[in-house]
């Protein structure tokens, strides 16, 4: 790990008071809280965050980390010294005293996961320029499946553009923790720690492809399997599995699968145990396929997805089905809620109703009227938090949420609408 302590420290920029971002109280909030933090995180998930050696007085740093669980924020925070101004989804922001306390007490820099963001990448840089240290998740979504969601192009020209140093932070076993799908947490073995440190002269010579290779590389965390088993216990290791596994291996049946306690089914008679390592146990392979296949091997979660986005985008491709879902919905829920957003303000209840993806469109159903989003005007499709579907429409210039109080898959109208309008969607299925 390279230390910068004897380098000539960054020469903070001074703003009026009433425009700078980075202020006293926020380095008074982390120092009184992060003993308090760094103690919780140890009992409750067993973690074990590692001091940034290389930390330098008044140099404003970039870090970037993997995103696994909800709490990583904190996590990270206990490795650094200075307050870090985290970039956090704008839905924090639209909490009333709640957003303003959080404003108030560290700052974070809203962005809207359906839109690109040039207001957040202005807040970005006036927090580096007035030598505040910005973290990031580059990602911007937290795994559902253990392995790191793709970090977009965008990501990688930010960091050329900053001219500070970038420092690569990575949690180990932090998903088998807190799984986004997961109704529990569990206690077992965290860690997270600085892995390198990219300086501006090395970040100049590289391009933004090399950029983003590396970032994907260095942020992947352990994998669930192909390395020694790590416990977490908990209770209902399995309950809400159903919101990120949504194809049953044996009967191909959509939307069938169901949790309770550590066990996984399906009314065709699959059965699989969610093991305290993470990984599945298959206890029956339920019907025979009709084509005499045999069970595809799913070892852990991320195994299991991969199988059901091959398994969706070759679905997509057969004309035959994709005719027939034009009038016959891939996937249907009642009892949802759509909400329309405006940016770290306030959410707008619409309707309350039934959601259904079609081969063509997104129907949002109520009992007052009938809401059509062609897939052809839907911008990006997110999922924030373990379950609430967003989505850009372009017809309106507007940002929606699909919100339930049951657990349902938000992962499976994402993972569809994406192979949908795909020219050749079909995945590598290993």
């Amino acid at each position: 790990m390279q230390n910068r302590s004897s380098e000539t420290p960054h020469t903070e920029l001074r703003l009026p008071a009433k425009r700078r971002l980075v202020r006293r109280r926020h380095a008074v909030v982390y120092t009184c809280l992060r003993p308090f933090f760094r103690l919780v995180l140890r009992w409750k998930y067993g973690y074990r965050g590692f001091r940034f050696q290389g930390e330098t007085r008044g140099q404003p740093y970039l870090v970037l980390a993997n995103h696994n669980g909800a709490i990583d924020p904190f996590m990270m925070a206990v490795s650094f010294r200075r307050p870090i101004y985290f970039v956090a989804s704008d839905h924090i922001f639209r909490l009333g005293w709640v957003s303003r306390l959080i404003r108030w007490l560290v700052a974070p820099i809203p962005i809207v996961k359906s839109m690109i963001d040039t207001r957040s990448i202005r807040d970005i840089l006036t927090v580096l320029r007035e030598g505040g240290t910005v973290g990031l998740f580059p990602s911007g979504n937290r795994s559902f499946t253990g392995s790191e969601m793709p970090i977009p192009r965008s990501t990688a020209k930010l960091v050329k553009h900053v001219r500070v140093p970038v420092v690569l932070y990575r949690y180990d076993h932090g998903y088998l923790a807190t799984p986004r799908w997961s109704r529990y947490s569990r206690k077992g073995r965290v860690t997270g720690r600085v892995v390198r440190v990219l300086e501006p002269n090395e970040i100049a010579a590289m391009s933004p492809e090399a950029i983003q290779a590396l970032l994907a590389e260095t942020l992947q965390g352990e994998p669930v399997t192909g390395r020694p088993a790590v416990r977490f216990r908990g209770r209902r290791l399995a309950e809400y599995l159903e919101r990120v596994l949504f194809v049953c291996p044996a009967c191909l049946g959509l939307d069938t699968l169901r949790s309770r306690d550590d066990l996984f089914t399906c009314p065709c008679g699959f059965e699989s145990r969610y093991r305290e390592d993470g990984r599945l146990e298959t206890l029956s392979s339920g019907t025979p396929r009709a084509d005499g296949t045999s069970l595809p091997v799913l070892p852990d979660v991320d195994a299991f997805d991969r199988f059901q986005q091959a398994h969706l985008a070759r679905l997509v491709r057969d004309p035959k089905d994709r005719a027939f879902r034009m009038e016959h919905p891939y996937f249907s829920d009642d009892d949802q809620k759509l909400v329309r957003t405006e940016r770290a303000i306030r959410s707008t209840d619409v309707h309350r109703g039934t959601l259904r993806l079609f081969a063509d469109r997104l129907v949002f159903e109520s009992p007052e009227s009938s809401r059509v989003f062609p897939i052809a005007t839907l911008g990006d499709v997110h999922v924030h938090g373990p379950q609430t579907l967003q989505f850009h429409d372009h017809t309106e210039d507007a940002v929606y949420e699909v919100r339930s109080n049951r657990p349902r898959s938000a992962y499976k109208y994402m993972l569809a609408i994406t192979a949908l309008r795909t020219p050749d969607p079909t995945p590598t299925e290993t």
